[in-house]
């Protein structure tokens, strides 16, 4: 971040509309889970 580089993933809108069932899943605040990365990960 602090080199200049761009860093991450860009993710555009796209033209058309979410339909309900997407929406309610993307907005749903009962989210579970765990995000497990392993050593090449973190290295990537």
């Amino acid at each position: 971040v602090f080199s200049g580089k761009p860093v991450g993933t860009l993710f555009l809108p796209t033209a058309a509309p979410l339909n309900a069932h997407k929406r309610w899943l993307a907005n749903s605040r009962l989210s579970r889970g765990a995000l497990t990365l392993d050593a090449g990960a973190v290295i990537a």
